[in-house]
């Protein structure tokens, strides 16, 4: 019977002993539902980015088809003898077209660049009312035919700032075509300036739906497009707000959204003075 009992008592385990083994399994099922969510978390960004690179083809695919579709209906009434009164115009659609052509090339084609720490920027001093002003010209048309009723009101009494003029016209034209774009009828937008002590502050205000609240902090996201635009049936390619932040963001400034006193979204940028003496 003792020889019994200490052979029995060497096959009844203690539950400290089991503590190892549980500890264990714990820690393995607690990595393979890590990994599990790991896996689901990356998957659900591919299926995202996917879909985004679908909607940026759709959209590029768009914005280029539109111009050239008004650049042959444009080609064809100037081919027609009996159009000779139209030609101006049309050669007035044509140059448009080829220039919003070249834009979308631009956009598109600075992306890769963007992404790179630093632009190459070729700074000069520039009159940011001359610049505001060359690019509502290269405008006039698309606000003629959108009868877009724009205000300016430059209060800045020293409107000069070191910039590269290029990327800086490329901002307020893709700001200005969001506002001609996102407006509605009668469609309003303004441009205003001021000196502040930060440096030169910009706004561009349009009269459109507006950006909730909730999509603001990603509207400078690269290929992030909002509700409203979609909902409107607005084509764009994501590209523009994340272009503008990037080159203002190059030039030591600033880029916010506000509402718009208009009822839809206020650009406000705030570019550094240079420095005189």
């Amino acid at each position: 019977m003792g020889r019994g009992a200490a052979s029995a008592r060497c096959y009844v385990g203690s539950p400290a002993g089991n503590l190892p083994y549980l500890w264990i399994f714990l820690a393995l099922f607690g990595v393979l539902v890590f990994t599990l969510w790991r896996s689901r978390r990356a998957w659900a960004q591919e299926r995202r980015l996917a879909q985004m690179q679908l909607d940026l083809v759709s959209n590029i695919t768009h914005e280029f088809n539109t111009p050239l579709t008004h650049i042959s209906l444009a080609l064809d009434t100037l081919r027609r003898p009996d159009q000779h009164a139209q030609h101006a115009h049309m050669m007035e659609v044509i140059g448009e077209e080829n220039e919003r052509m070249q834009a979308n090339v631009k956009k598109v084609m600075s992306v890769s660049l963007l992404d790179q720490e630093a632009l190459p920027l070729e700074l000069e001093l520039h009159d940011v009312h001359e610049l505001l002003h060359a690019t509502l010209r290269s405008l006039r048309p698309a606000l003629d035919r959108e009868a877009v009723a724009v205000t300016c009101t430059f209060d800045a009494t020293d409107p000069w700032v070191l910039v590269d003029a290029t990327y800086l016209t490329n901002v307020f034209h893709s700001l200005l075509d969001n506002a001609i774009r996102y407006g509605r009828a009668p469609r309003q937008v303004n441009i205003a300036t001021r000196d502040t002590s930060s440096g030169l502050r910009i706004t561009i205000a349009d009269n459109g739906p507006g950006i909730p609240v909730s999509e603001q902090p990603l509207v400078f996201n690269k290929f992030f497009r909002g509700t409203n635009g979609r909902e409107a049936s607005v084509k764009g390619t994501g590209i523009g707000l994340y272009f503008a932040r990037k080159v203002v963001m190059a030039h030591h400034g600033t880029i916010t959204l506000n509402a718009s006193p208009l009822g839809g979204v206020e650009v406000e940028l705030v570019l550094p003075k240079p420095e005189h003496g």
